[in-house]
């Protein structure tokens, strides 16, 4: 019995977050509160990797618990998705400017946040303290252990000190199929509280150089905007996330 409940401890560990960003979970609505829902529902517009980005519109289903991921265009005749293996594009691969492995993933990654941070299989550093934008931010760095698919292995979180809420993470973008890497920042513009979780609304990507953003604002690359979030108790069926057959 001691035996069971130190190996059922030890379990538990291993799924719990990040201590140390503990706090900033809570912020945003707790990490079980997340664990708890199995799908999350979600349009995208301003999406940089969309051809005519500003004025396109994705319609995302994400399966919380496999990661299975599909993308319907809502005005142009186009679909992706990620079935847990193989990522799938249709009707052609030029309907959207990116692979589509990078495209499917890529957007969950940081509408996930904080969240997808405290996953198992990442492992975090405390960083201590740093001054962006005339404010000082706790600093954490967060590592993909298992090489999950992602716009990058390493992500650096700055959660403001007096809020606790994340304010931007930057990263190295080294998806296979892009060209060179490029360091980037995603700023958090916006939150909206949805089903008890604040998640993101308005999202920019900016350069990072320096350990800062470029200038203010920044060379501005894109900002893209969540709207019509919604989660479910109930996860949607496989065959949602399965390539069309022809």
């Amino acid at each position: 019995m001691k035996r069971l409940a130190a190996l059922l401890t030890i379990a538990l560990l291993l799924a719990s977050p990040v201590r140390a960003f503990e706090d900033t979970l809570l912020v945003h609505g707790g990490f079980w509160n997340w664990r708890a829902y199995k799908t999350m529902r979600y349009e995208v517009q301003g999406w940089p990797f969309s051809k005519n980005a500003a004025s396109r519109r994705d319609l995302h289903t994400v399966d919380l618990d496999t990661g299975r991921i599909r993308i319907d265009g809502e005005r142009v005749p186009y679909h992706l998705g990620f079935d847990g293996k193989q990522a799938w594009v249709s009707p052609t691969a030029d309907a959207v400017a990116a692979p589509a492995r990078f495209y499917t993933l890529a957007p969950f990654q940081f509408i996930g946040m904080p969240f997808v941070l405290a996953e198992p299989g990442v492992e975090q550093k405390d960083l201590g303290y740093r001054w962006v934008d005339g404010k000082w931010y706790e600093v954490y760095q967060f590592h993909y252990l298992n090489g999950a698919d992602t716009p990058s292995d390493t992500f650096t979180a700055y959660v403001d000190n007096e809020t606790r809420m994340l304010h931007l993470v930057y990263y190295d973008v080294t998806f296979p199929g892009l060209a060179n890497p490029v360091r980037h920042a995603v700023v958090f513009d916006e939150w909206q509280t949805v089903d008890g979780l604040t998640v993101p609304k308005t999202l920019s990507i900016r350069e990072w150089v320096n350990d800062k953003l470029g200038g203010h604002p920044g060379n501005l690359k894109a900002t893209f905007v969540v709207s019509h979030v919604h989660f479910d108790n109930a996860a949607a069926a496989p065959a949602a996330f399965a390539a069309p057959s022809f």
